[in-house]
């Protein structure tokens, strides 16, 4: 089993609240980018774990977006502050 870790691209500096920040223009190409990269060297991912901020969801999509039919699920463990050994 390979488990890739990808934090979230380039985000605004401030929003309302933390969890809404959400990625700057060069955030989604970023996110873009490494998605293709994904894409060339693991053409098959079976699940994607996100966190449920703007800005992990919107870098999260950009793998979606790449592996049609691939789900996003959102789970709470791995937002700052969460407890990411559950996830394993």
């Amino acid at each position: 089993m390979l488990v890739y870790l990808l934090r979230h691209a380039i985000a605004e500096d401030r929003a309302a609240t933390d969890s809404l920040r959400d990625l700057t223009a060069e955030g989604i190409a970023q996110a873009r980018s490494i998605t293709e990269k994904f894409k060339q060297h693991s053409p098959v991912i079976d699940r994607v774990l996100c966190s449920p901020y703007n800005r992990a969801q919107q870098t999260a999509s950009a793998v979606t977006t790449l592996f049609p039919g691939l789900a996003l699920t959102l789970d709470e463990s791995i937002k700052p502050g969460g407890n990411v050994y559950s996830v394993l």
